[in-house]
C-alpha cells in the first residue's frame, strides 16, 4: 500500500494533488499488468492541508491504515516531517522535493526524491544559456524561497564555470504585490545583459515577467521549473523569448511517448490538462515503488534503501535516475527547456549536463 501524505487542499494542492492523482494512475496501469510483484496496489491518501504542522500526522494517519511507502510533500521544508515519522516507522518516504537536504542529511536514511534536484535544475539552465551563446545574466532572485536561492546560485555557479558573468542582481519577496521597484532599477542600471534569470515562480514570478516586458525591456528571460506550465501565460498575453527549466513537456510534445501518453490519460479522468510537470513525479514514484519491491522482494525500508544506493540507472518515465548513500536526489539527469513564444508554450530541446555543482550534503 503506498500512503500519500500530501497537500490536496490549501496553497500547495497545486502541486500535491496532481502528484496524488499521477500516483493513482500508475497503480491502475500496473494492476491492469496483475500488480507489483503479483500483489494488487493500493493508494491511500491523508490531507496535510498545506500546513507543515499536519506533515507529520497525516504520515501517521495513512501508516496506521497499513501504508508500506510514504509520498510526502513536494518540498523539503513541507515534506520533511512526514518523511522523518515514516522513517522512525523503518518505511520508506518518496518525496520530489529538489532539496538534496531530503536524504540523510536533512531527514533520515529513509528519504529518497525522485527529482533530479536544484543543483541539475540551475545546471541545465547555465549550459542552455552558454549553448545559446549568452554571456550575461541580471538576475532577480525570490529571497524567501529556499528552491530560488538554491535554484539561481546553481545556475550562477555553472554559468560562471562556463565563462558567463553576473552584470546585475535584485531581490523579491514571495508575498510581494509588484516587483516594479526592481525592474526599474534593471532599466536604470545601464548595464547590458543577455538574458533576465528570474529565480522565483509564480504568481508573483509572472508579475516580475510581466512588469520586464513592460518596462520595455525585450532581453529573453529565463525561468525556474515554476514556470514549467501554461497555468500562469494568462497573466502575460503575447509572452515571447521566455524559456524555463522542466522535467516534461506538458505541451503534447514531449520526445518520450510515454510522456505524453499519461498526460492524456490524466486529463481524460480528470477532465483539465496538467498544468505542471511536477505531476510527472507521482508516475515516477509509483515506478519506483514497483522495481523496489520487484528488485528486493519487500517492502521494508532498510532493504529499499540499501538496494536504491546499490542501482547504476533506474529507467523512470522522467529519466534515469541513481542515488548514493549521501545523495538522495537524482543529480544529473537530462531535462527539457521549455520556450513560450506568442503565448503558447513548446519543447525546445532536451539537456543532459555536462557538470553539476555538488552540494556539501552529497559530498
Amino acid at each position: 500500500m503506498i500512503g500519500v501524505a500530501s497537500a490536496q487542499t490549501g496553497f500547495f494542492s497545486f502541486y500535491d494533488k496532481p502528484i496524488a492523482q499521477a500516483i493513482k494512475l500508475a497503480a491502475e496501469d500496473f494492476n491492469s499488468e496483475g500488480g507489483i510483484d503479483g500483489r494488487p496496489v493500493k493508494v491511500v491518501v491523508a490531507d496535510t492541508k498545506s500546513d507543515v504542522n499536519l506533515s507529520g500526522q497525516t504520515a501517521t494517519e495513512v501508516l496506521n491504515k497499513g501504508a508500506q511507502f510514504v509520498v510526502t510533500m513536494c518540498d523539503f521544508d513541507l515534506g520533511a516531517p512526514a518523511a522523518r515519522v515514516a522513517g522512525g516507522k523503518g518505511v520508506l518516504a518518496l518525496s520530489c522535493a529538489g532539496s538534496p537536504l531530503f536524504g540523510p542529511a536533512g531527514v533520515g536514511p529513509l528519504a529518497f526524491s525522485v527529482s533530479e534536484g536544484t543543483p541539475t535544475q540551475g545546471a541545465v539552465a547555465a549550459e542552455f544559456a552558454n549553448d545559446e551563446k549568452w554571456k550575461s545574466v541580471y538576475l532577480l532572485t525570490d529571497v524567501t524561497s529556499q528552491y530560488s536561492k538554491d535554484w539561481c546560485a546553481n545556475l550562477v555557479t555553472r554559468f560562471e564555470q562556463l565563462g558567463g558573468q553576473v552584470v546585475g542582481k535584485d531581490t523579491f519577496q514571495l508575498n510581494d504585490q509588484t516587483v516594479q521597484a526592481q525592474v526599474s532599477r534593471m532599466k536604470a542600471s545601464g548595464k547590458k545583459f543577455d538574458f533576465v534569470a528570474v529565480c522565483g515562480f509564480p504568481p508573483i514570478g509572472a508579475t516580475a515577467v510581466k512588469q520586464i516586458r513592460a518596462a520595455g525591456i525585450d532581453s529573453p528571460i529565463l525561468g525556474t521549473n515554476g514556470f514549467d506550465g501554461p497555468f500562469w501565460l494568462s497573466a502575460v498575453p503575447n509572452l515571447s523569448d521566455m524559456y524555463a527549466t522542466a522535467t516534461v513537456s506538458l505541451f503534447g510534445d514531449d520526445p518520450n511517448p510515454k510522456v505524453n501518453e499519461v498526460l492524456d490519460k490524466l486529463e481524460q479522468q480528470t477532465g483539465e490538462r496538467a498544468q505542471t510537470s511536477y505531476v510527472m513525479y507521482g508516475y515516477a514514484m509509483t515506478e519506483l515503488i514497483k522495481k523496489i519491491v520487484e528488485g528486493t522482494h519487500s517492502t521494508d525500508g532498510q532493504q529499499a534503501a540499501t538496494w536504491l544506493q546499490d542501482q547504476k540507472d533506474i529507467d523512470l518515465i522522467i529519466g534515469p535516475t541513481h542515488y548514493t548513500e549521501k545523495c538522495h536526489v537524482s543529480l544529473g539527469r537530462p531535462m527539457r527547456i521549455v520556450q513560450y513564444q506568442d503565448g503558447k508554450g513548446s519543447f525546445l530541446k532536451e539537456i543532459a549536463p555536462q557538470d553539476v555543482p555538488t552540494p556539501k550534503v552529497c559530498q
